[in-house]
């Protein structure tokens, strides 16, 4: 896709944002200026790789991967990484930035979901699923909650062929 030059996809990224300490979770992405609600926030670049990867680093290691902390679910076979700031939006369940996937891009497509004021943090919500707003991350980015989402159940999600 990359080696022919016409085939690039114009990747986006606003001027209104910037990485800084956050302190929520470490690094945060923040408005530098007032960001509309429906406004296209950045456009970010992918790449793929098997949701089996995560399963052998966890074998291969007897440990979780921090990498889990920050794939997104592509599709039955694929876990993405997911460039630009992308993997940088902090959760919350009361995200303010929404993602899409675009397959035909591919690439995965931030915007805003209410007006965001400058100086505030951007969040996303990392899982759409039933269980989403009981979906918590402690200081090292595990999926933990008041017994309802377990670091085991999240990690069993990589695996799944589920969408």
């Amino acid at each position: 896709m990359f080696r022919d030059p016409s085939s690039i996809p114009d990747w986006f990224m606003s001027t209104k944002i910037s990485p800084k300490k956050s302190s929520i979770h470490g690094v945060g992405v923040f408005a530098q200026e007032d960001i509309s609600e429906g406004e296209l926030i950045e456009r970010c670049p992918v790449f793929f790789f098997s949701r089996q990867t995560l399963k052998v680093l966890h074998d291969a290691f007897d440990a979780n991967h921090i990498l889990g902390d920050y794939v997104f679910y592509w599709d039955s076979k694929s876990l993405a990484a997911v460039l630009g700031y992308g993997m940088v939006y902090n959760h919350s369940k009361d995200y303010n930035i929404d993602f899409r996937k675009v397959k035909s891009v591919p690439c995965v497509e931030f915007t805003a979901n209410r007006d965001i004021k400058k100086g505030e943090e951007l969040f996303s919500g990392y899982y759409h699923g039933p269980l989403a707003k009981d979906i918590t991350f402690d200081d090292v980015g595990s999926h933990v909650s008041s017994g309802r989402v377990t670091t085991q159940w999240a990690r069993t999600q990589w695996v799944k062929g589920d969408d």
